[in-house]
């Protein structure tokens, strides 16, 4: 049996005091730093978070008025101060009915600011995908699939994630989960609402010779490939790495493109969610671990993303095990700071009922104790509560945490906001600007109202960001192909630069006025 070395953790419960510590509650946000309005007449839950460029939040999932009524599509905008902005077409946010219990349970936010949401919907009792396209107002985009929905009652797939590969100058859409014989399933969809069969001929990859299911995806579009984790039956679990776009597994990575953690038979493990850093060409996972014990703690492996091998100087030999002694944690969600760290989210036991549990870990894996108590916050609001998706503010100073809260006969929307005490770098005055780079790239109309086109003529991945004079961030995107368009209307009247990074690494930077 293999020893497991992990650090005991001590767990604190997050009160929201005055002072700005990182893992403190951000009383600017809601009531004291969490949303947890119950509506009386409904039952809702979330179960992802979107980022938009201005700050606000996106939160995908359901909306019923009752626990056995059936369940609409619902997605919720909320601004930085945890206040429902006008957003879609009723008071809440933006709701839809897709025959018998549909849910949202991804959103993808593309560069134009529209928003991709996938899920499930059952028209006879089996999970079927559905993907919505909304205009950033949260009306529906009928320019999309079938009048702004895809659909395909051919197809059984429970949906847990979605996302985006860039083809020349369209996209495909990637959903992932699990077909109705709980067996791990992949599709690729047009954009037409259309099953793309250049990927695995068919449009869908199926293991059917295994029990479990597809948790997380995410495309790393500049090499054309797709990352996955896979959660099997018996605790074990898969990362699998994929060509795109015709979907073979890429024999490089692991063993024929999969590394199993079936090869640690005395580990019983689950992961859930991954984080790819291109910039270090690594891939994470997240989960839980069945301790010697008995009881369930968060565990995180850290792998390079080039072959699969075991990057060493994460954690322990690559591992990171987060141990609380005598209750349950599981990592249901992760994101990553500029600088490295990383944030997990989900759930502990530690106070008698399952409640927001948040966790921070520096860039090599181990415990960041300025962070809450030990590394960690917990959050407590009376009920069950589980944190399903995080993101961080544009300004990376706030971390946002999007969940439920339920008991017996009522789930209700949970979000959360608390400070990071993230600093960025001094910033320095943009680099390289020259009044002749325009021959370069293309950026029009300058001065610009609301969208700008930028054309650079040069095929594969850019980079785009506007910073203020300040050099602050205030809009970074990335996009495949030789132009883009750009919506600016989030942006105050003022001088930006724009600095676009080409796919040979050559950096341009303009100045544009947005008025």
């Amino acid at each position: 049996m293999k020893t497991l070395i992990y650090s005991t953790l001590l767990i604190s419960l997050c009160l929201g005091l005055m002072a700005q510590n990182p893992g403190d509650l951000n009383t600017d946000f809601a009531a004291g730093g969490v949303f947890t309005e119950r509506w009386n007449d409904t039952v809702s839950q979330v179960y992802d978070i979107g980022m938009l460029p201005d700050g606000n939040l996106i939160l995908p999932g359901y909306y019923a008025t009752a626990e056995s009524v059936a369940q609409k599509v619902f997605v919720m905008n909320m601004d930085e101060q945890g206040n429902i902005p006008p957003f879609g077409n009723f008071s809440r946010g933006f709701k839809y009915e897709l025959l018998l219990y549909g849910y949202a349970t991804s959103v993808f936010i593309l560069p134009d600011n529209k928003m991709l949401i996938a899920g499930n919907y059952m028209p006879a009792f089996s999970n079927q995908p559905f993907v919505i396209r909304l205009n950033s107002n949260g009306q529906i985009d009928d320019t999309f699939a079938d009048h702004g929905v895809f659909v395909d009652e051919d197809i059984y797939l429970k949906v847990n994630d979605i996302d985006v590969f860039y083809d020349g100058d369209s996209y495909k859409i990637i959903l992932c989960g699990e077909n109705d014989g709980t067996h791990p399933q992949i599709i690729m969809i047009n954009e037409d609402g259309s099953l793309e069969t250049s990927f695995n001929t068919t449009g869908i990859i199926s293991y059917d010779a295994y029990v479990g299911y597809f948790t997380d995806i995410i495309v790393d579009n500049e090499s054309d490939q797709l990352y996955v984790c896979i959660a099997l039956a018996d605790m074990k679990a898969a990362l699998l790495k994929y060509n795109l776009p015709d979907g073979g597994l890429d024999p490089t990575f692991g063993v024929g493109g999969i590394l199993s953690t079936i090869a640690f038979e005395d580990i019983n493990l689950t992961f859930n969610t991954i984080i790819f850093n291109k910039d270090s060409d690594n891939l994470t996972a997240f989960g839980k671990y069945q301790h010697t014990a008995g009881d369930l703690d968060m565990c995180a492996l850290r792998v390079n993303a080039s072959d699969g091998s075991i990057d060493l100087s994460f954690g322990l030999n690559g591992w990171a095990w987060l141990r609380s002694a005598g209750s349950d944690e599981d990592i249901l969600a992760a994101v990553q700071q500029s600088d490295g760290k990383y944030y997990v989210g989900g759930y502990t036991d530690y106070l008698g009922m399952d409640d927001f549990m948040l966790g921070r870990l520096k860039a090599n894996g181990t415990s960041d104790n300025t962070f809450g108590t030990g590394g960690l916050v917990i959050t407590e609001d009376f009920f069950d509560e589980r944190i399903a998706g995080l993101a961080l503010s544009p300004s990376e100073d706030v971390l946002y945490a999007a969940g439920y809260s339920f008991s017996t006969d009522w789930r209700a929307i949970m979000v959360a906001a608390y400070h990071t005490g993230y600093e960025p770098e001094e910033p320095q005055p943009p680099v390289g600007f020259k009044e002749d780079q325009t021959s370069l790239v293309g950026i029009y109309p300058n001065p610009a109202v609301d969208n700008i086109t930028i054309n650079t003529g040069k095929a594969g991945i850019h980079r785009i960001r506007i910073l203020d004079m300040a050099g602050r961030i205030m809009l970074e995107r990335d996009y495949k192909g030789k132009s883009f368009n750009l919506n600016m209307e989030e942006l105050l009247p003022s001088l930006y630069f724009i600095e676009v990074t080409l796919p040979c690494m050559d950096v341009v930077i303009e100045k544009i006025i947005k008025q």
